[in-house]
């Protein structure tokens, strides 16, 4: 899928685009005609899970326990092909240094 802010100047080549997380990827899946109906972003005001994904992963942070939980639950269902630990640019708090998401 195209998208502008998408370069070989940065990065693997490899991204995962989310409509509901910024502005770009809105835009990108906006001008492909793919936007559904409505948009809902499963991950609540305070960062975490909500009521719409596995009972599992409800009220874990989707940044820290909540995505322990992921490769728990997928490598206890033996689907995990690999796990890596990778560094990438991500908005940060000025004020608290914590990780931000956009929604």
């Amino acid at each position: 899928m195209h998208a502008n802010h998408v370069t070989t100047e940065s990065g693997t080549g490899l991204v995962h685009m989310a409509p509901v997380h910024g502005h770009e990827d809105f835009e990108a899946f906006f001008t492909a005609g793919l936007l559904p109906e409505a948009l809902h972003c499963a991950v609540n005001g305070e960062g975490r899970f909500d009521e719409s994904v596995h009972p599992g992963l409800v009220g874990k942070e989707a940044l820290s326990d909540g995505g322990e939980e992921v490769i728990r639950m997928l490598q206890d269902r033996g689907v995990l092909l690999a796990e890596e630990k990778i560094k990438h640019r991500y908005p940060y708090d000025w004020k608290t240094k914590s990780p931000t998401i956009i929604r």
